[in-house]
């Protein structure tokens, strides 16, 4: 249950368990947890992106708009790619989105497609949820089953 305390300097705080709402629209805790106010902390997780021995793109870590800049540029160096791996890719955003929709568009211009051999949950879902998962050609395994998992 929420009982306001007493106002004080004209500020308004509503007490429920451990978590304060303070007026005008601020929420703040006795836990320490991220606010919408605090800058983003890094896991220190590796981003890593390398074209494998097979010509495969190989993408690990987060995918945003920093790490697509550095996916962008090694697709430049390697303009033969047409297969990326992103099966060890834990977070990926919009920006990550646009670096795929990019390199399969320059694919598409050449005449060629882009296959995603692998894929995370966290990239399923975003393709998904833009209604682009269509878009991406996956490998076919003798059982006829696709083998983006």
């Amino acid at each position: 249950m929420c009982v306001p305390s007493q106002p004080r300097d004209n500020l308004l705080t509503i007490r429920r368990r451990d978590v304060r709402v303070s007026s005008p629209g601020r929420v703040t805790s006795a836990r320490a947890r991220p606010s919408l106010d605090s800058a983003a902390v890094s896991s220190g997780e590796v981003f890593e992106v390398f074209v494998d021995e097979h010509g495969v793109c190989v993408v690990r870590g987060e995918l945003d708009e920093a790490t697509g800049i550095r996916l962008e540029a090694r697709l430049q160096q390697h303009p033969e790619v047409s297969c990326v791996d992103l099966g060890e890719v834990s977070f990926v955003d919009s920006a990550g989105l646009r670096c795929l929709l990019q390199l399969r568009q320059r694919l598409i211009d050449r005449g060629d497609s882009l296959v995603v051999r692998r894929s995370s949950g966290a990239v399923r879902r975003l393709l998904r949820l833009a209604g682009v998962s269509n878009l991406f050609m996956t490998p076919v395994n003798d059982e006829g089953s696709s083998a983006a998992s």
